[in-house]
């Protein structure tokens, strides 16, 4: 099993049961680095994964292809690729604020 798959299963058993312990992920905002390069975070992300096979010989790979989420009023891009030692990290980058929508009936934690 590839360690991409391996990650994935990992954090899908952590989130299923969270006894088990262990880092499921980490996310970085990559909103500064991605307005100076591209408005478009698959292209960041192939920016680094090139680098990366530049520098250590192997390039990044998706766990999740990036897609759009809305968090309250803001509109996020956000991508889950596999790090060099299998932990998961999430790329986030701020698309927007969404004009003229209410707050979103949602309770914090």
């Amino acid at each position: 099993m590839s360690s991409l798959f391996a990650s994935l299963a990992r954090a899908r058993d952590l989130s299923i049961d969270q006894t088990l312990l262990g880092l499921n992920h980490i996310c970085l905002d990559v909103t500064p680095m991605t307005t100076a390069v591209s408005s478009d975070l698959s292209c960041y992300i192939q920016r680094l994964s090139d680098k990366s096979k530049e520098r250590f010989g192997k390039g990044l790979g998706y766990a999740v292809e990036p897609y759009k989420q809305i968090i309250g009023k803001r509109c996020y891009e956000l991508a889950l690729v596999g790090g060099a030692d299998g932990v998961l990290v999430e790329l986030m980058r701020f698309v927007n604020v969404l004009e003229g929508v209410e707050d979103f009936d949602w309770e914090e934690w």
